[in-house]
C-alpha cells in the first residue's frame, strides 16, 4: 500500500535535500520513496518546483498531497511551471497565466475553482 506524505528527515536526506525552504510530499511504498514532489511556501504563496514522477495519476496525487498541506498551512494561491506537470495543472482546472499555471487553494478545495484572483 502506497501512501502520500510530508517529507521527514530521513527522506529528506535520502533525496539529497538541505535547503530548509524546500519542501517535499512523498510516495512512501512500504518504506520506499517511490516519488516525489519538491515545494516551497512563502507567506501565502506555494510553488510546486518539480517531480520525479512520469505517471499522469502519481502527479495528480502529489500535486493534491501539496495543494492539501499548503491549505492546511492558509497557503491562498499556489503556482507551477515545470513542464512535466503541465497537462495535470490543466487536468486539476489550474489557470494558464503568463509562463506558469495557477490556482486559488481555498477555491480548489471548494471546488468551485476559478483562477486565483479572477472572478
Amino acid at each position: 500500500m502506497i501512501t502520500i506524505v510530508p517529507a521527514d528527515e530521513a527522506a529528506r536526506e535520502k533525496l539529497g535535500l538541505t535547503d530548509p525552504e524546500l519542501r517535499a510530499m512523498i510516495i512512501d511504498d512500504n518504506g520506499e520513496i517511490g516519488g516525489h514532489i519538491l515545494f516551497t511556501i512563502r507567506g501565502m504563496e506555494m510553488e510546486l518546483i518539480s517531480t520525479d514522477v512520469t505517471d499522469p495519476l502519481m502527479q495528480e496525487g502529489l500535486i493534491r498531497a501539496a495543494l492539501n498541506y499548503g491549505y492546511r498551512r492558509a497557503v491562498e494561491v499556489a503556482f507551477g511551471s515545470a513542464p512535466e506537470m503541465r497537462q495535470v495543472f490543466i487536468t486539476l482546472r489550474f489557470c494558464e497565466e503568463v509562463g506558469r499555471f495557477v490556482v486559488s487553494v481555498p477555491e480548489f478545495f471548494q471546488r468551485g475553482c476559478r483562477c486565483a484572483g479572477k472572478n
